[in-house]
């Protein structure tokens, strides 16, 4: 190959340029390779998105299975539970305080 004469640039049917000159290959290969770390970065960062958007898919589907066990939400229901407890407490004169009120109810009922 004569090293003197400029490089000839062709192009393909579609468009595409290729080169007639392995120098040319090898700087594409070199610019290719240059990237990789760039690539693999960028790679490593959407890996651990991905692992922490799956550990909170998990997480809430649990969340939303555990909810699906318990019974409907009935605000009349509470209010009915409720107001007997305070009615019994102040039949007698007492003051009951809100701890006293909740007990024995399970915490997603409380909050």
């Amino acid at each position: 190959m004569d090293d003197d004469r400029p490089l000839h640039q062709e192009q393909h049917d579609d468009g595409t340029a290729y080169f007639d000159s392995n120098d040319n290959l090898e700087d594409l290969c070199r610019s290719h390779l240059d990237a990789l770390p760039d690539n693999s970065a960028e790679t490593e960062k959407r890996t651990e998105l991905a692992a922490r958007v799956s550990t909170w898919k998990q997480t809430i589907e649990h969340d939303l299975e555990e909810q699906d066990l318990r019974s409907p939400f009935d605000i009349h229901g509470y209010e009915d539970r409720i107001l007997e407890k305070l009615s019994h407490k102040a039949e007698n004169g007492n003051v009951m305080s809100f701890s006293e009120v909740v007990s024995g109810q399970e915490k997603h009922d409380v909050a």
